[in-house]
Formats: structure tokens, C-alpha cells, sequence
């Protein structure tokens, strides 16, 4: 090898060991990254959960209502009983959810606003129970929610007396005919609050 082959061997080998620097570099910066963003949103997770656990309180309201069914087969019937133990009270307790808006309809001097189970999409699958609610609302709650939804904040923890809970037919393509769990609530809203995302 001539001293010409050994410099251009040499400026290679560094040009790859510098190529393979900047990589690990990259991917160590990544994996920082990736660590700091799992870090900040756990503690704005903790931040929510404390929010809504007091407001929870504030209102005496029922939380943790979702344990009731978990430990339920994805394909065992829930029976309408059970779900309105979870939420109708005789002495008028308030239930806590949290959920999404899909409507807001005014009927005469109602508002009635439909919110869809947040729960759902992240347990369903788990025990195969779904609760929407139909809630009415004052203009000033519905104002709120809209004010949210402008923000494109559409998660909100609501305090509701719940007065009724029904079960929907189930689809007649449903994967288990005959049970479907997904039910009904509905009621009269409290307070609610907007949940940053």
C-alpha cells in the first residue's frame, strides 16, 4: 500500500467513525426526547387526575364507577340493573365522567348536550361496556363547553345527577348477538369543567 492508499483509508475511516458518532448522537438526543415527553405528559396526567378528583369532591360527587364492570368478560351481558346501581341514586348523589361532546341540541328552552364515552376508547375493549350520556345543561354550561370546543378542547369532567339509564338494542351485526352493553345515561349537569389535553 502506497502512502496515498494509507492517508485515503485513514480520511474514510474517519469520515465513517464520524458518520456513525453523529447517528448515536441523533438517536441519544431522540431517546431524551422521547423520555422528556413521556415525563411531561405524566405529570400533566397527575395534574388532571388531581383536578378532577377534586372536583369530585367539591361536589360529593361518585368517581371510580368504571371498576363496577371491568372485571366483566368482553362478551358477558351487563344487566341494566347493574349499570343503574353505578349511577342513579335515591338521595341524589352525583356521578363524575369523563367524555367527549359529539352534540348539543336546544329544545325550547333546554339544552341538551350529548356526550360520548371518553372511557370507552380506552377500555372498552377491556370489559365491552360503552355509556353516553344525554345531559341537560344551562345556556351558561353550554357557553362553557363552547368555549372549550373553540380551544379545540373537546374532553371535559362532568358532575351530573343521573336520572335514567337504558340499554340500546344491539346491532344486529354485533360479533356477540344479543348482548350489547352499551347504554344510556341520562340526566341534569351540575358543573363541568374542560380538561386541558
Amino acid at each position: 500500500m502506497n502512502y496515498k492508499e494509507n492517508i485515503l483509508s485513514i480520511v474514510l475511516g474517519l469520515v465513517a467513525f464520524i458518520a456513525v458518532g453523529i447517528i448515536i448522537c441523533e438517536k441519544i438526543a431522540e431517546v431524551r426526547q422521547n423520555r422528556q415527553d413521556r415525563l411531561a405528559r405524566e405529570v400533566q396526567q397527575q395534574k388532571t387526575d388531581q383536578l378532577i378528583k377534586q372536583f369530585a369532591v367539591k361536589h360529593n360527587a361518585i368517581m371510580g364507577w368504571e371498576k363496577s364492570f371491568e372485571k366483566k368478560e368482553f362478551s358477558e351481558n351487563i344487566l341494566t340493573l347493574e349499570v343503574q346501581r353505578a349511577f342513579v341514586f335515591e338521595d341524589d348523589r352525583p356521578v363524575l365522567f369523563v367524555s367527549n361532546v359529539a352534540d348539543i341540541v336546544k329544545d325550547e328552552d333546554v339544552y341538551i348536550v350529548y356526550f360520548k364515552d371518553s372511557l370507552n376508547q380506552l377500555l372498552g375493549l377491556n370489559f365491552g361496556f360503552n355509556i353516553d350520556f344525554n345531559i341537560r345543561c344551562t345556556s351558561a354550561q353550554v357557553d362553557k363547553i363552547s368555549s372549550c370546543l373553540d380551544s379545540n378542547l373537546n374532553e371535559f369532567a362532568v358532575v351530573a345527577r343521573i336520572s335514567r339509564v337504558t340499554k340500546e338494542a344491539p346491532p344486529e351485526d354485533e360479533l356477540f348477538a344479543g348482548n350489547s352493553n352499551m347504554f344510556t345515561g341520562e340526566g341534569t349537569c351540575l358543573d363541568l369543567i374542560c380538561l386541558d389535553e
